[in-house]
């Protein structure tokens, strides 16, 4: 009776543990197949990692120029020009303006320019009773004799 008991007993832990086996497996294809959207692709692939590079730069921009920068050029360009030192040269007038394009109002023949609003100044200055017309902005300033 002692051996029919244990030939049942072990039966019963055969059938137990091939039932824990089962549940067990299921268990797992039910989560294994929950973390997989339709595709195949998984819905939380967890941690990411980022290798890519971090990269600062640091840019300067230039300083716009005041009305008495662009003066100063101009000063200085007729200046050279004329040979002459720059307590002869007078300025007759300066003024705002909103030029057009990129030409700053003087453009050359054969080249083209950007087509925007460029705020700047009309400039002249005089040496020996001669006028000389500067257009500024933008950072520059271009004579515009014609």
């Amino acid at each position: 009776m002692k051996e029919k008991f244990l030939k049942g007993n072990n039966i019963h832990q055969w059938i137990l543990a091939a039932t824990i086996i089962v549940v067990v497996f299921i268990a797992l294809s039910v989560t294994q197949k929950s973390k997989y959207l339709s595709s195949g692709f998984l819905k939380n692939p967890g941690t990411t990692l980022d290798i890519s590079p971090t990269v600062t730069v640091q840019i300067t921009l230039p300083q716009a120029l005041t009305k008495s920068d662009y003066i100063d050029k101009a000063v200085e360009n007729l200046a050279v020009k004329l040979s002459v030192d720059k307590s002869q040269i007078t300025v007759e007038r300066s003024e705002e303006y909103l030029w057009n394009d990129a030409s700053l109002g003087c453009p050359q023949k054969g080249m083209f320019y950007a087509q925007i609003i460029i705020p700047g100044f009309t400039i002249d200055l005089s040496h020996s009773g001669t006028i000389y017309s500067y257009h500024a902005g933008s950072n520059r300033v271009v004579s515009c004799q014609n």
